[in-house]
């Protein structure tokens, strides 16, 4: 069973994204497989101290994409495919470098000043 007891939750986006988003994550840093069953929605609302019905929107939003499959509303499986595995790792990449250049651009450095640190520090 997938643990997620190394997820903290924020107040940047919904809580039912961050759920999302973790899954995501974990699939893209295969720690999470084709075939893995997720914690019942009860369970992890419990673990992590949150509302069932969050959990619901967060494997809702998950089958909406085309990662999550439910059976009967009981158990809930991981069903991803390489095409699949590559939409989230752009995803992920996308996201990271938008929060990026949006806390760089709010620091006032140039995309010059950007490049050149991000060269810098790279190694």
């Amino acid at each position: 069973m997938i643990s997620f007891h190394e997820l903290t939750l924020n107040n940047e986006k919904p809580v039912y994204l961050q759920l999302a988003d973790y899954v995501k994550k974990k699939i893209f840093l295969e720690e999470i497989k084709d075939g893995d069953e997720l914690p019942s929605r009860r369970e992890l609302a419990g673990t992590l101290g949150i509302n069932p019905n969050t959990v619901q929107k967060a494997y809702k939003e998950l089958e909406s994409q085309g990662i999550l499959t439910t059976s009967s509303n009981v158990k809930s499986v991981v069903a991803v495919n390489s095409c699949v595995k590559d939409r989230i790792k752009e995803e992920l990449k996308k996201e990271a470098t938008l929060k990026y250049i949006e806390y760089l651009k709010s620091i006032n450095l140039s995309f010059k000043e950007a490049i050149e640190l991000l060269t810098e520090l790279w190694e």
